[in-house]
């Protein structure tokens, strides 16, 4: 039978472990997003549960005891190790799910047509679609990947020009001497397979 841990609130622990490894009140108030008082608060019920001094208290500066130096390697290696079990979860979840945003055309005409076989190759994927013409925001979350065309330059984006096989070619009109269609157009600008 596991015996229970006789632990103290994590909140105190959390609270010491970042005010002894930044060597601040005001800085571990900070990083957890608390005041300095609610830091000192908690350090302070920790110091009495455990009825030693963690740290020597001076004037804008605090300096940890001997039993403070003590603790703070096995609270800092237990916090490190949390923190990285739950970024690997975060990954797992992350690597998942994928959010596609792309226009309503390419979706209907390209991406639809080969979703199956992506799904029969990838079933741990979920894949999320977005259309719409207009584009979406990348690094705010808006989606993980987004597939747009255009001539550029997109500021702030990361492009890779692609063409994808099979996809279609358009060609700008032009009138060539005595092959101009209808309207002025040039038969070469039609649509032309892959």
């Amino acid at each position: 039978m596991n015996t229970p841990r006789r632990l103290p609130p994590l909140s105190q622990l959390r609270a010491f472990e970042a005010a002894a490894r930044l060597g601040s009140f005001k800085r571990a108030a900070q990083e957890l997003s608390v005041t300095p008082a609610a830091i000192s608060h908690q350090v302070k019920a920790l110091e009495e549960q455990l009825g030693l001094a963690l740290f020597e208290r001076r004037t804008r500066q605090v300096v940890l005891t001997p039993p403070g130096r003590q603790l703070l390697p096995a609270l800092s290696a237990g916090f490190d190790t949390m923190a990285e079990a739950v970024a690997a979860l975060r990954a797992q979840r992350q690597a998942a799910s994928v959010t596609l945003s792309t226009t309503r055309a390419f979706m209907a005409q390209w991406l639809l047509p080969r979703l199956a076989a992506f799904r029969a190759r990838h079933p741990r994927i979920e894949l999320y679609l977005h259309a719409d013409e207009a584009p979406v925001d990348v690094a705010a979350g808006e989606a993980d990947l987004a597939i747009r065309y255009g001539t550029g330059p997109c500021p702030g984006r990361r492009l890779q020009v692609q063409q994808a096989a099979g996809a279609a070619r358009f060609r700008r009109p032009s009138c060539r001497a005595g092959r101009a269609g209808p309207a002025g157009r040039s038969r070469s600008s039609s649509r032309r397979g892959p």
